[in-house]
């Protein structure tokens, strides 16, 4: 049994204009011990999936139909207590803004210890203190006793992302999700603290959902990937398979999109923009941006075998359709 399954999930938002249909039937699944990734352009619905698996949603948002499923139990129906234990002793997410995540007014102490202390039951204040400079200095925070003592406002975004790793790495003893852990750090230290989260992770056997537009990043950190399109999965696949042989004519186009360290050469754009979600192409939402649009793509491509271990949300793959 998946540690994590997300079937057919499909969520809309009210706004003024009309109704936002973002999440178009996205299906996922995480084994126990797994580390994944989500790739994708900004506003595609990355964040909006794994809020949804932590029920997170803004208050204007609506499931509209699927599952999540958490180690067999339905995540949409849980009840309230059950909910609230499972995010304090089993899962936890790195949030994308560090400055929203960490409450203005109380101290970083305040804050950490009280994470400490609902995650694990019966602890000293000695052993609290302790875990808390222990889990700082994981999150490669220089001076743990200052910082605790410090307010967010005293602390750079850098350091509030890291404070925000390290709480998040106090609960999340089976799964976390990290939504761009790297925002607000330079590359140095966002490459420290990659190494670090993977070398931790892997200590505790934890899964992992990474989201990430740094794809050097996601490349050497997780073992599969799933590519998102305008609320949609496109394609997934090892790792190693998506970046080496993509399928999807998005993925492609969206690896040849990253600019080259080395060679010269210019990155190739993709032409066009994401669709409204307001009104979404009824068959595939990457039709009014792909150089391979065919009739056929006016209906909702299914997830068709496509490479070694791949699969791929395209009619290229239906056995009846061909590249020219």
């Amino acid at each position: 049994m998946p540690l994590l399954e997300v079937k057919d999930l499909q969520v809309h938002y009210r706004v003024y204009e009309g109704v936002l249909k973002v999440l178009n039937g996205v299906n996922l699944t995480l084994e126990k011990g797994e580390k994944v990734g989500i790739i994708g352009e900004s506003a595609c619905g990355k964040t909006t999936t794994v809020k949804t698996v932590m029920r997170l949603l803004a208050s204007n948002s609506t499931v509209a139909g699927g599952e999540v499923s958490y180690a067999g139990e339905d995540v949409l129906k849980m009840p309230k207590k059950r909910l609230s234990d499972l995010r304090r002793k089993k899962m936890s997410m790195v949030f994308q803004d560090p400055s929203s995540a960490l409450n203005p007014v109380f101290t970083i102490k305040q804050q950490l210890y009280d994470i400490i202390k609902f995650s694990a039951d019966g602890l000293s204040k000695a052993e609290i203190h302790e875990r808390a400079v222990t889990y700082l200095k994981q999150a490669a925070l220089p001076e743990p006793d200052r910082i605790l003592d410090s307010y967010p406002f005293q602390l750079s975004g850098g350091m509030k992302q890291r404070v925000n790793i390290a709480m998040a790495l106090v609960s999340a003893n089976e799964l976390l999700i990290a939504d761009e852990p790297g925002t607000s750090l330079d590359v140095t230290i966002e490459d420290q603290i990659m190494r670090l989260l993977k070398k931790i992770v892997e200590e505790k056997g934890i899964s992992v959902i990474l989201i990430t537009h740094a794809l050097g990043t996601v490349k050497n950190f997780v073992d599969r990937i799933y590519v998102m399109y305008a609320g949609t999965i496109v394609e997934e696949g090892p790792t190693r398979e998506v970046f080496n042989n993509p399928q999807h004519p998005y993925t492609q186009m969206l690896i040849k999109a990253v600019p080259k360290l080395t060679g010269g050469g210019v990155p190739e754009g993709i032409l066009g923009q994401v669709p409204s979600y307001l009104t979404p192409p009824p068959g595939c939402r990457f039709i009014t941006r792909c150089p391979y649009s065919m009739d056929v793509c006016d209906h909702v491509p299914a997830m068709y075998e496509a490479g070694k271990d791949q699969r791929a949300a395209c009619f290229l793959y239906d056995g009846v359709h061909r590249r020219k």
